[in-house]
């Protein structure tokens, strides 16, 4: 059995840390019983100083059909260690700018010699760069002088992430592998607006990149009752305390709170509850919450930055371009005003277009294939 080291800044149980850890976390449930995983990650989650409790540090520990080892010094010997215990076929790595990633491919280079997988996990979308931009492009200029892309095997989730890794790279086909995310499933039925108030809800990182501030924005022209609650990790204090400018100056109309950091566990109940999900982001290479929200019925308000795109051609919410903020306002507006009757068959036509979406790929047999492949 093919034993994979995947390297992750945050894992399970940690849920700071946003797509990237369900994105790993589903993907190691989905092929456990397939090849011998084990995750190295740190011993607290994204953003804290406090180990876990009850998980002890610097061992293997068995989770599920994988282990795990939460490392209390996530620094070049730990990892060295790591690499002789294990001793993996290859390693596989989940972010581009990530310090781990610098560290482990200089230790590869030095001393291992192990076939690397790189998923950007969405930091080279374009949208992307553009945040701490001369920061990224200075890197990314020496990653390539330096030419340490030849080595790697790139894991792209979707069409438009592999044009742009050919494109920054210029690489051809053969050293990118495109399959999609592995997605969490739900069942469920469609949602019911029984009052006038519409409920929408933003769950993601309060950051630049998921773009709140923008979201507050088209809030502030609509005229209808509505409630939007946020929820999410506090990641930006100086953007927060921006998007909280605006939420003082909302109409009347609008009753907006921030509801906390939700446990992964309680995010599909808690979608739930409203109907909407508003969430325009400058950019997503899967978007775990938008498949998650959509299983859950809600109607989707999203930007054109993400693979969920043409969903007005299939009648499964809209995106829409960021150059045009007064079309959020209007969705939100109709979406206010309809009745009960035709917000639910909506709803059920947004679960039925997700449903078989995710039905579409056999996506076990697509990571085994790629998995098995790689030498």
């Amino acid at each position: 059995m093919k034993k994979i080291l995947i390297f992750a800044d945050t894992y399970t149980p940690g849920f700071m840390g946003g797509g990237p850890v369900v994105s790993i976390s589903n993907l190691v449930d989905l092929i456990e019983n397939e090849f011998e995983i084990l995750v190295c990650t740190r011993n607290h989650d994204f953003g804290k100083k406090m180990a876990y409790n009850g998980i002890e540090n610097d061992v293997f520990t068995n989770v599920k059909q994988h282990q795990v080892i939460y490392l209390s010094s996530y620094n070049a010997l730990s990892f060295v260690r790591v690499v002789r215990d294990f001793q993996p076929d290859f390693v596989y790595l989940n972010s581009f700018f990530s310090n781990t990633t610098r560290l482990v491919l200089w230790l590869n280079f030095l001393f291992w010699r192990k076939p690397l997988l790189l998923a950007p996990r969405g930091e080279l979308l374009k949208n992307s760069l553009g945040i701490k931009q001369r920061k990224k492009s200075l890197y990314l200029c020496l990653f390539k002088v330096l030419g340490l892309y030849k080595k790697l095997i790139f894991h792209s989730t979707d069409i438009i992430e592999t044009r742009s890794l050919e494109k920054i790279f210029s690489i051809d086909e053969s050293k990118i592998i495109e399959i999609p995310n592995v997605p969490k499933r739900f069942r469920a039925t469609a949602i019911k607006k029984e009052s006038s108030e519409l409920r929408v809800v933003f769950i993601s990182r309060i950051c630049i990149k998921k773009n709140l501030h923008f979201a507050l924005k088209t809030l502030a022209n609509t005229t209808q009752a509505i409630t939007f609650d946020i929820y999410g990790p506090l990641e930006d204090h100086t953007y927060w305390t921006k998007c909280q400018l605006i939420m003082k100056n909302l109409p009347k109309n609008v009753t907006v709170k921030y509801k906390g950091v939700l446990q992964g566990y309680d995010v599909f109940d808690t979608l739930r509850q409203y109907q909407v999900f508003l969430l325009p982001t400058l950019s997503e290479n899967y978007g775990h919450i938008i498949v998650e929200a959509m299983q859950a019925g809600l109607i989707p308000v999203i930007s054109d930055q993400t693979p969920w795109i043409n969903l007005q051609e299939n009648n499964a919410g809209w995106d829409i371009s960021l150059n045009k903020p007064e079309e959020y306002t209007t969705k939100l507006e109709m979406l206010a005003h309809i009745d009960n009757e035709r917000f639910s068959q909506l709803s059920q036509a947004v679960i039925i277009y997700i449903d078989s979406y995710l039905e579409s790929f056999n996506l076990r047999l697509a990571y085994t294939d790629f998995f098995n492949n790689i030498r």
